[in-house]
């Protein structure tokens, strides 16, 4: 393995992490971090690579010092009135 293999494969990931972020409208960027401030407390679901993904998030949250919960854990409150359920889901369409 050489440097060079490094440093491309770092910017493929960054222009691959570009790309699905200019994919997202920054409405629906807004509208998601208003939907998380104004919750009661969060639970967030997934499976499979998604459900990493969505747990990162959790993660993430908490640190800042959001009531969030993965769903499934033993810990996890009933969701109730007032809380936010973030699922996280594979593609859906035609498969390529």
């Amino acid at each position: 393995m050489h440097a060079t293999d490094w440093a491309s494969w770092a910017k493929q990931a960054s222009d691959e992490l570009a790309a699905a972020l200019n994919g997202v409208a920054p409405d629906e960027i807004d509208r998601m971090a208003d939907e998380i401030l104004a919750a009661r407390r969060a639970v967030c679901a997934g499976m499979g690579r998604e459900g990493l993904m969505i747990r990162a998030l959790c993660m993430r949250l908490m640190h800042l010092g959001f009531d969030v919960h993965m769903a499934f854990d033993m810990t996890t409150p009933a969701v109730g009135a007032g809380d936010l359920l973030m699922s996280a889901t594979g593609r859906v369409g035609p498969e390529r």
